[in-house]
This record gives C-alpha cells, structure tokens and sequence, in this order.
C-alpha cells in the first residue's frame, strides 16, 4: 500500500533539501487524471528527475549535464511505504548526493 498523499508530503520536503544542497529544483502535483507528484532539478553537473504515481510506480532519470551520459534510467518501480524512500535514495546516488 502506498500512501501518497503522506508522500506527497515528503517528496515536497525532499525538494526544499535538494535547493539547500544548491539544485535548482521544481516540485509539481497533478490532481488530473493520473495522480502524480514529481521533482524536476539541476545542480552539481547533474539533471533528474522524479515522479510518483497514484498506481504505486515510480519512475526517475539522471544525466550528467556535462558530458549529456545517462546515470540513471528507471521506470515503473513498484512503491509502497516501506520501499518508497530507499527509492528516492537511489535518485540521490544517481545525482551523486548521500542518501
């Protein structure tokens, strides 16, 4: 079960801390059709981005800005609340950040 409202929360809270690691970052919800709540951010010779969806997925990039190499490409995980923040950890390791 994923409760994605309470992540909603978070992944917003997620966002302020990846500005104060000096990303420029854009937090976005979508109430419309399929539920999502996503950050976009720049920072660090690092582009990402991450989307939670109202079906329990998941799906982030990350690019090197520098040298336009994918890092990370994953799509359709699977979340629930047990599993969702080490997720969103493996999105700060892609953007070379400690979880």
């Amino acid at each position: 079960m994923l409760d994605l409202a309470r992540w909603r929360a978070w992944l917003g809270n997620e966002a302020d801390r990846l500005r104060a690691e000096g990303f420029e970052t854009d937090f976005k919800v979508r109430d419309e059709y399929l539920w999502c709540t996503g950050l976009e951010c720049a920072g660090r010779d690092r582009i990402g981005g991450f989307r939670a969806f109202g079906n329990c997925l998941v799906d982030y990039e990350v690019i090197c800005a520098g040298t336009k190499r994918l890092l990370a490409n994953e799509a359709m995980l699977a979340v629930d609340d047990g599993n969702f923040a080490s997720v969103f950890a493996a999105f700060r390791k892609a953007l070379d950040l400690e979880p």
